[in-house]
């Protein structure tokens, strides 16, 4: 038994609804199909963070952080001053009162697991 031009749609939650045909000849058939994410092209995260103000003082804000899962405050001896596990949101603001005056690394974690690190200063 064959049967031409089956029409099969797979959809996923967060991906683009694939499409297609596919013809049967007498046994059965595996298709495999490649889904797109409905966000398009992932963007770096140098290309979306902004840390500011550098140098800071009590705070320390960071725009474009949504696919941004774990953000860390590393002093320049390699110490870990902060951990956090961020929501998702689109924005965040580090607490630094705690910190002493001097140069830290910021270590932001992607979900895809790609790291940034940027500079900065506390007075």
């Amino acid at each position: 038994e064959s049967a031409q031009g089956i029409i099969y749609t797979v959809t996923y939650n967060g991906f683009k609804t694939a499409k297609g045909t596919v013809n049967v000849e007498d046994i059965d058939v595996t298709v495999n199909v490649m889904l797109n994410p409905t966000t398009g092209t992932p963007v770096s995260l140098s290309e979306e963070v902004r840390v500011y103000p550098n140098p800071f003082s009590s705070q320390l804000m960071l725009e474009g952080v949504a696919h941004v899962r774990q953000v860390e405050v590393i002093n320049l001896i390699g110490q870990r001053m902060m951990l956090m596990e961020h929501n998702g949101n689109q924005t965040l603001t580090l607490p630094t009162e705690n910190l002493q005056a001097g140069v830290y690394l910021i270590r932001l974690t992607g979900e895809d697991g790609l790291q940034l690190i940027t500079r900065v200063i506390k007075q």
